[in-house]
């Protein structure tokens, strides 16, 4: 895990030595990550004041999560988009997808896209240019992107919008101790966007792209089901994802995807930058976690777009 450009320690001991900060900047999360997050205090750096996770980010399972995934990143050949959940129940797919891109470029910009769970947003993207303030230090935000999403039509800047939206800021504790030096920028969509809004978003993040920008979309899989419910509409979701089919996340609801936009808008992004190969290097759902109750789960995947033709496609769900 790498902060700024420093030189990188092994992750275990920069949980040690940032622990207590982490903790403190966290203070009162839950374990479950919800959509009720309040916006946090703005902690000012150089006259700036960046935004925070504030309670969406659980340091925790964070901590959990780095102590458990290997410190030796799998690079992902020709990545352009990586799939990783919100919720820190599945800590260990964030990090590991987290530290695969970080073992395979020094990427520049990273765009975090969520969905706009709260139906805050009065377009159907919202974004913002400002830095944030974590514990493994400032994530810088980006100017230029930023602009060119507004430019659209489609996409307002709040800052406090999408500090509130925890499939963003739950994770930009943890892009920023992986992918630091890059900066950010977060859009959260709205389920509503028609097809021609989300082919034109898909264009614009698309012409974003050059060799160090990726996209990270922040979903969970089904939400709501028995196990065996979710491995088999995680099986349909997988495919269709693979074979960038839109017209079936459209139809589909939480009990597929939670996250159908955001991915709709990634697939499109994806047929504009020629990525077509989609991998899936992991998938789990509430039921392969421990203390398990019984009942309903939620599903996760751990999972990126490519233009390396020579990376497999899809694994099976088991």
């Amino acid at each position: 895990m790498r902060r700024r450009a420093r030189r990188r320690l092994p992750p275990a001991i920069r949980v040690l030595l940032t622990g207590a900060v982490v903790l403190l900047a966290a203070a009162g999360s839950a374990a479950h990550v919800t959509a009720e997050g309040e916006l946090p205090t703005a902690v000012r750096t150089g006259g700036a004041a960046p935004l925070g996770a504030g309670d969406a980010f659980d340091a925790a399972a964070f901590e959990r999560a780095v102590r458990r995934v290997p410190e030796a990143g799998e690079p992902m050949p020709g990545v352009r988009a990586l799939v990783v959940p919100h919720h820190w129940a599945a800590g260990s797919l964030i990090v590991a997808g987290l530290r695969d891109l970080e073992a395979t470029a020094p990427w520049r910009r990273v765009v975090l896209l969520s969905p706009d769970h709260r139906h805050a947003g009065q377009r159907i993207g919202t974004t913002s240019d400002q830095g944030w303030a974590t514990p493994y230090g400032r994530m810088g935000g980006d100017e230029a992107a930023v602009a060119s999403l507004s430019r659209t039509g489609l996409v307002a800047s709040r800052g406090d919008l999408v500090a509130r939206e925890h499939g963003i800021a739950g994770l930009v504790p943890a892009l920023a101790g992986y992918l630091g030096d890059a900066r950010l920028v977060p859009l959260a969509l709205r389920p509503d966007a028609t097809p021609g809004e989300v082919r034109s978003l898909g264009v614009t993040l698309a012409n974003l792209m050059g060799p160090d920008t990726v996209l990270v979309a922040s979903v969970d899989l089904a939400h709501g089901v028995p196990p065996a419910v979710a491995r088999r509409h995680d099986a349909e979701t997988l495919a269709a994802l693979a074979d960038l089919d839109m017209r079936s996340l459209r139809v589909w609801g939480d009990e597929h995807l939670d996250g159908r936009m955001v991915m709709a808008v990634v697939m499109a992004a994806m047929r504009r930058a020629g990525a077509t190969r989609f991998v899936v290097r992991e998938r789990s759902d509430g039921s392969q976690l421990p203390g398990y109750p019984g009942g309903a789960v939620t599903s996760y995947a751990l999972a990126y777009y490519t233009t390396d033709l020579a990376v497999g496609r899809t694994a099976p769900v088991r």
